[in-house]
């Protein structure tokens, strides 16, 4: 496969799970501007702006005070909703995996991109305002649900070769980086705010679409460490950290060896990826270490997946 072509459908994937992703988060969020204490409020918004490693609007979130407002919470909302400027926003992630999916539609099948481009302009047809007088909470399902039905799609209509599994390592990859980068902050977050851990453990779960299994298997009472440790390692979780890094080495075996010594490189990284997961995260009692190993080894495998399939010297 051509080196652009395999690039495109890697960030169609990388960016369309992102958006998806903020989804998820924002359908955890605004329901807590209801009721919930300022404190954890708060607390809400620094985890999603830390775990996507961005700023939000003035740079900085002030401490919770009386004077912190539903307009703040708007403007908050709306930054990681349709702000063009801001990278990490669900416009700017759907934009960017449309885009790439456009320059790729010799490699997807219509309904995908048919699929696709009309969520793309259903999404920048609306507005935060429109958003926020009617089911905001609704409105990020529903967007999610419209990213999924693309994979669904993929996994339907696409043939198994080396187009697909670029998608699925691309959507693969994002999964382990912004998980990982979630549960640090909930780790981190439990040392600044004890009282919220719980419930930002309970966020992660329905974040990773857990929380029924949890119940099932565990209970309804939420025990901090089983339920990381479920988040993390459970083979049997669909989006465990453990699930996609294997997914991720499994998607690396079906492209294929590519077209520089990078690529040995890259199989070493995935299977290390692995390790630290499984048996790095029971060996190690320092979470939020071994959380920052994954997370690292992550990017370093982003960086030689590069180097190996789309910027490998021709000559």
């Amino acid at each position: 496969m051509l080196a652009r072509s395999a690039q495109g459908l890697y960030w169609m994937g990388r960016y369309l799970e992102r958006a998806a992703h903020i989804c998820r988060l924002l359908q955890m969020q605004v329901p807590a501007l209801i009721d919930r204490p300022l404190e954890e409020i708060h607390a809400g918004w620094n985890l999603i702006y830390n775990s996507l490693k961005c700023l939000p609007p003035g740079g900085i979130l002030n401490s919770p005070g009386e004077d912190f407002t539903l307009a703040d919470a708007f403007t908050l909302a709306g930054d990681l909703t349709f702000e063009e400027s801001n990278p990490n926003s669900i416009r700017s992630c759907l934009g960017d995996g449309r885009e790439n999916a456009r320059q790729m539609r010799h490699c997807i099948t219509d309904v995908m991109w048919l699929n696709l481009n009309h969520e793309f302009l259903d999404f920048k047809s609306t507005d935060m305002t429109q958003v926020w007088r009617s089911a905001p909470e609704e409105f990020y399902v529903r967007t999610e649900q419209h990213l999924n039905e693309v994979f669904s799609l993929a996994d339907m209509s696409m043939y198994r070769d080396a187009a697909w599994h670029f998608i699925q390592l691309g959507r693969s990859i994002e999964c382990v980086q912004s998980g990982t980068a979630l549960l640090a902050g909930t780790v981190a977050t439990s040392r600044q705010v004890p009282d919220s851990v719980n419930r930002q453990i309970r966020i992660a779960l329905r974040v990773f679409k857990a929380s029924e299994s949890y119940n099932r298997i565990h209970g309804h009472v939420i025990n901090d460490s089983i339920a990381l440790d479920m988040l993390v390692a459970d083979r049997l979780l669909p989006g465990s950290l453990a699930n996609h890094s294997a997914a991720v080495e499994d998607h690396i075996l079906g492209i294929g060896p590519g077209h520089s010594e990078q690529c040995e490189l890259v199989r070493r990284s995935a299977e290390r990826l692995k390790e630290h997961i499984i048996p790095g995260w029971q060996k190690t009692p320092a979470k939020d270490r071994i959380l920052a190993e994954i997370e690292l080894e992550s990017r370093m495998l982003n960086d030689r997946i590069n180097l190996c399939h789309f910027s490998y010297d021709a000559d």
